[in-house]
Parts: C-alpha cells; structure tokens; sequence
C-alpha cells in the first residue's frame, strides 16, 4: 500500500483498512468518509501523479464484464442537462488514469446502483475491490473526443450479481479451450516477431540502433495497433514494426507517431525527428489508427516540459 499527503487527507493507492471488497455504502458521501472514494463529487479521484479511485455510476458509458472494464474519462459534458457538449482533456482524473498505466498503481473501484452494468448493487453503492489500469486510449462518442481506460482486476473481488442478467459462458470458453487458444496465438506472434526482426537484422526502423547482448543481437517487435481489447489489430507482419526497447516505449505510450506512412513525429512539438526505415509493407490504416487512438495531442504535454520531450524523442537514453 502506497500513500502520501493530499487535501489535508492521507490519500491511499490501494485498500483501506477496515473497507474490505464488498462493503457498501449508502451514498457517495459515506465512501468519501471512509476514504474509499474521497471526492463525492466526481467520477475518478485522481491527478498528475495517479487516480486512486473510480466510481460506475451511469453517467458515461462504460462497458463491464466484472473482471475487466472499459471505463470513461470524465468531461467533455454538461452538468445541467447530463449531455456531451465538448471534448474530454487529458486533465484532473483522466490523467491520473493515464499515469497509473505507467506506475502501475491500482484503482479502487465502486460500483453504484445506477449503473449500465449486471454488477452494480441494487442499492447505494458497492466496492468492489482493486483494478490495475492496463492501457489508456482516445475514442469518439456523439462527436467528441473521449478517453477510455482497461481496468483489469487482481486479488479479492465482490461482484453483485443481478439475477437473470448474467450471460451463460459458452463451452469455447472453457479453461482448456482458452488455454489451447492463448498459445496458438502466442506461438504465431513469436514467429511474427522474429520474422521482422530479421527483415531488419535487428536493427530499430526509427534510430537504425542494433543492440547486441552476450546471447546475442536484440531488438523488439512493436505492434502498430495492439492486439485483442481495446484495439483489435491483426496478428500480422504488416502490423508490426523492429523498434529498439527505448522507441518501443515511446511508440506505445504515445509519445511519438508515425505520420505519412514514414515521418516519425515527436508528439510533444509537432516536428519530425527520424524517418522510418522501411523494408516490409506496412498497412498505413494501422499506422493512421495509432496517430489518431495512441498517440498523445500536443495539448496533453502541458505538465511536461517541451525541450525536455523533444531531447528525450530524439535521445531516448537521455
């Protein structure tokens, strides 16, 4: 359990004593009294250094499957009417959101009775226990930009199951049957990956950097659009690219994209550092998804300082 100072409160990633998962509460009020979520007044308790909590309360869209949500930045709508009027920013909650994917700090989540979900209480409000935020990505709804968050969860968890709103599984979703299929894809994404590495002799296509380890050389496959939820891409070479495992991370987090089919740009200024080097076929729609899903608008670095992103894009070793 991580903890530091905030509002004149202790601010908590993690459990708090004596709030197990499960325990409920009657309104928002309560949970903030109890530390679970300290602010009753918003979805996401969080900021620049991480969201510590989250609350489901029908008010954005959010997909549930218990153990894996697809949640809703906040934003971007009126308070009166409840409706969108404007884009969501990468500010307050939501950047928290996007910060506990690099630290990897979990979120309490609250369940509350209004929400779209089987999971939700009857009543009040329910937590349900810790979930890690594995990926952060930009989408649209009713026109506007918004964010949205894969929570997965790990440890205790409390679910409130609504009868006869629970979906049968289907038998291909047997424990064998998903095994079985977990490592045939596993198996050809490793065949994949070596392929483009090769094609390039293990060179990165961004800064032409070759690593070589005792074992011998290295270099990392990137997929341009991930795989499975949120983003769907296709387990093929034209969806991959030969990175070193600094622009790796660059590219992932959306720090730097690729514009133009080749045109490597540094997110936080706009400019081009690098050309891609190309020697297989790319799917340029992989590409243009990365740049509009992924990769970060200029606006979100204001908590960052500029020439310091530009050196880091250019220099990823510092």
């Amino acid at each position: 359990m991580y903890s530091v100072a905030s509002m004149g409160r202790k601010r908590t990633f993690g459990e708090i004593d004596g709030f197990p998962p499960g325990t409920t509460f009657v309104n928002r009020d309560e949970a903030n009294k109890a530390g679970v979520h300290r602010n009753p007044q918003t979805g996401i308790v969080g900021g620049k250094d991480g969201a510590e909590s989250v609350v489901l309360a029908g008010g954005y869209t959010d997909q549930d499957d218990g153990d894996v949500i697809v949640y809703t930045g906040e934003g971007g709508r009126n308070s009166n009417t409840g409706k969108r009027n404007g884009d969501q920013e990468l500010v307050r909650g939501n950047l928290g959101l996007r910060r506990n994917v690099d630290t990897e700090m979990p979120v309490r989540v609250i369940r509350g009775a209004k929400a779209d979900t089987p999971y939700s209480p009857k009543q009040g409000y329910r937590y349900s226990g810790l979930y890690r935020v594995t990926a952060a990505w930009r989408d649209t709804n009713e026109g506007w930009l918004t964010w949205r968050f894969r929570l997965e969860a790990f440890g205790e968890l409390r679910l409130d199951e609504r009868p006869g709103a629970l979906v049968p599984v289907k038998e291909i979703n047997s424990p064998v049957r998903r095994i079985e299929r977990k490592y045939l894809a596993q198996l050809r994404e490793a065949k994949l990956a070596q392929k483009v590495k090769e094609i390039y002799d293990f060179k990165c296509q961004i800064c032409v950097t070759q690593l070589v380890t005792p074992a011998g050389k290295y270099a990392e496959a990137a997929h341009i659009r991930g795989l499975g939820e949120p983003h769907n891409g296709p387990d093929e070479l034209d969806n991959l690219l030969c990175l070193c495992p600094n622009h790796h991370v660059l590219f992932d987090r959306g720090a730097i994209s690729i514009r133009n089919g080749r045109d490597v740009i540094d997110v936080a200024t706009g400019s081009q550092i690098y050309t891609l080097k190309i020697e297989h076929e790319i799917d340029i729609r992989h590409l243009d998804y990365h740049a509009k899903h992924v990769s970060y608008p200029a606006e979100s670095w204001i908590h960052y300082d500029a020439n310091k992103a530009r050196s880091l894009a250019q220099d990823p070793a510092g």
